[in-house]
């Protein structure tokens, strides 16, 4: 037998207090789950809530009208007690809620299970990861809600998830690639895997959450755009996951706000690398970049997709809500739809995340928005990034700057010649676009530049050939 703890600090208790119960039908894998609430700042004392928790079973137990309203819990705990299985050490997993500065260090020491510190969700950084470290130095138990991440993760999960983001980041940076050509390094790095989902037995997370897509086999739509969008939030680039669903199912992509004085571009587009993914064990992926940076509508197209995220955007009709809130100076939630399309349009333009998906993600259209002052200005703007489209011949501009620099990296595997290029720009046009003619503006572009495509590649062979002589001459 065994159960689910959550250890819960409120304001309000004035003495702990206790709750046993069955577990939902979808926890298959407990027997119960116990509900203990302490005052605000009392440390944890196991002797203590042991023998209180003891009196309170055993009161439950033998109460006649208890047993009537709850049979199945009483069923369960007299199993337990002729068994002589102690509730509380029998619980494999223990959640504390509200913790601010009480003391559980007793917890963690007398138990061997997992801890979760369930204090909000922890941004993926590796100040915050040695902050944590320190705090819970030697407690290996020890589990936290990370950013992109709805199962918790170790302090060791933590680290690893945060250095690699780091590093692909630092990688980035020290190329000095604008924000557009550092999407399309993110994406080349986010969809470079083949799409294995989990098996029927196994968490839907195993494919989904950002350090099991990272480190483990298993990776699907959510998974490839998490890790394209966290590694755009670590380069500074506002982005989040977005859902959009088709008569076969939902699906995951991310919007990003790409700002890039070098191109000229302002503007919130759409990314799907499940689309562009790896397909097999070549590398024929990288010759495509068609769901990269594409307008809202050319997204939707590709799958004939419905927004559940913006629902229908229509403009007007967000400015009748917006109205109408301002009028009542309170949240209008008769049009909840709308309303939460609102909602999500300023949460993205703070830098939040938009996906429903997401643990913290609050669906009710309660407190999403506290001042709505600005709200019509918001959404205008909002509309506005939306309708930037990006020029084929940027867009290709900046697919041969990045090539060019992983062609340096690797020759093999991202090979870089003006008749690459021209392969690139005709497997990458986007679905719908309001250009006349995109794939021959783009192949225009291209052969401006033609001859320095064909210098650039012999300049990095050349280097790579004197760096070989170098290394073998200094063996």
């Amino acid at each position: 037998m065994k159960g689910s703890l959550v250890i819960e600090y409120s304001d309000t208790c004035k003495r702990i207090s206790f709750q046993f119960e069955e577990p939902l039908s979808r926890y298959k894998d407990i027997d119960y789950k116990l509900w203990i609430t302490l005052p605000r700042g009392r440390d944890i004392d196991v002797t203590q809530i042991k023998l209180s928790l003891n009196k309170y079973l055993l009161r439950i137990l033998n109460g006649k009208t208890y047993a009537s309203n709850f049979p199945d819990r009483v069923a369960i705990l007299a199993q337990a007690y002729s068994q002589d299985i102690d509730i509380f050490d029998s619980c494999e997993e223990i959640q504390i809620k509200n913790k601010e500065d009480e003391n559980i260090d007793q917890l963690l020491s007398n138990s061997t299970h997992k801890v979760i510190i369930n204090d909000g969700t922890h941004p993926l950084t590796l100040s915050e990861v040695e902050k944590l470290e320190k705090e819970y130095q030697g407690k290996e138990n020890v589990y936290f809600y990370v950013e992109d991440n709805n199962k918790p993760l170790s302090l060791e999960e933590y680290r690893a998830t945060a250095e690699l983001i780091g590093e692909v980041a630092d990688t980035i940076k020290s190329y000095g690639l604008s924000p557009l050509e550092a999407a399309i390094y993110a994406y080349d790095y986010a969809r470079d895997r083949i799409y294995v989902s989990e098996d029927s037995s196994q968490d839907s997370e195993e494919s989904r959450d950002l350090y099991k897509s990272l480190f483990g086999d298993r990776i699907v739509c959510v998974g490839y755009a998490r890790i394209f969008s966290a590694i755009l939030k670590q380069l500074g680039i506002k982005s989040s996951l977005y859902s959009i669903r088709s008569d076969d199912g939902g699906h995951a992509i991310a919007i990003a706000r790409i700002t890039d004085e070098k191109y000229g571009i302002d503007g919130i587009y759409y990314f799907d690398p499940t689309r562009d993914r790896k397909q097999d064990i070549t590398d024929d992926h990288f010759f495509g970049y068609r769901s990269f940076a594409t307008t809202r509508g050319a997204a939707l197209a590709y799958g004939h997709y419905k927004d559940e995220t913006l629902q229908d955007l229509n403009l007007d009709t967000y400015k009748a809500v917006v109205e109408r809130v301002q009028l009542q100076n309170a949240h209008f939630t008769s049009s909840s739809k709308y309303y939460k399309s609102i909602c999500n349009m300023s949460k993205f333009l703070d830098g939040e995340s938009i996906y429903e998906g997401d643990r913290d993600y609050t669906t009710g259209p309660s407190d999403l928005i506290k001042n709505t002052s600005d709200m019509l200005d918001r959404v205008e703007l909002f509309y506005s990034l939306l309708e930037q489209e990006l020029d084929p011949r940027v867009k290709m501009a900046a697919i041969a700057r990045v090539r060019k620099i992983k062609y340096y990296e690797n020759s093999s595997k991202y090979p870089y010649s003006y008749k690459v290029l021209k392969n690139i720009s005709s497997n990458s046009q986007p679905y719908l676009s309001e250009y006349c003619y995109p794939k021959r503006m783009a192949n225009e572009m291209l052969a401006e530049h033609r001859e320095e495509y064909t210098k650039d590649r012999v300049g990095i062979d050349l280097i790579k050939v004197l760096k070989k002589v170098k290394t073998q001459k200094e063996k």
